[in-house]
């Protein structure tokens, strides 16, 4: 997969390898690095000629399911799942207590999975409340502290 925000270049590789190199004035290709699955390469540009790049690791089952359209969390913040939900569907989700931000939750969601299903997932996994106004969903925690 490749991406690129606000002039950083990120490749992530799912499957087999792939070399990354960039090309010299003279033609030639310089190589930077080689990458295999569950690898990625993160490069900045910095000047005209010169390049960053930062290596990191993945984990392509993740990949997949992003492609498949599935949505997958392991130990994040409830505050991380919320912020992509709220660009998948489209609502503005207030977590009304900061406690619960920081919550870690590990799931799963399918690209079918209407934003209702998913909060009733977390009130009853994480013991929360919430309330929808409009276009926006309010959570509040059931243990305020």
């Amino acid at each position: 997969m490749l991406s690129n925000v606000s002039g950083q270049t990120a490749i992530s590789v799912s499957s087999g390898k792939v070399s990354i190199g960039r090309k010299a004035e003279d033609g030639r290709l310089i190589p930077i690095e080689i990458l295999t699955a569950g690898k990625g390469l993160q490069i900045t540009k910095i000047g005209k000629q010169e390049v960053q790049g930062v290596s990191f690791e993945f984990n392509p089952a993740e990949a997949d399911n992003w492609r498949k359209g599935r949505l997958t969390f392991e130990s994040r913040p409830l505050s991380e799942i919320t912020a992509v939900l709220e660009s998948r569907y489209n609502k503005k989700i207030w977590l009304m207590d900061k406690t619960i931000s920081d919550i870690p939750m590990s799931i799963q969601l399918e690209s079918t999975d209407e934003w209702q299903d998913i909060m009733e997932v977390l009130r009853i996994t994480l013991s929360l409340r919430y309330e929808t106004r409009g276009n926006e969903i309010w959570i509040f925690s059931t243990n305020p502290k």
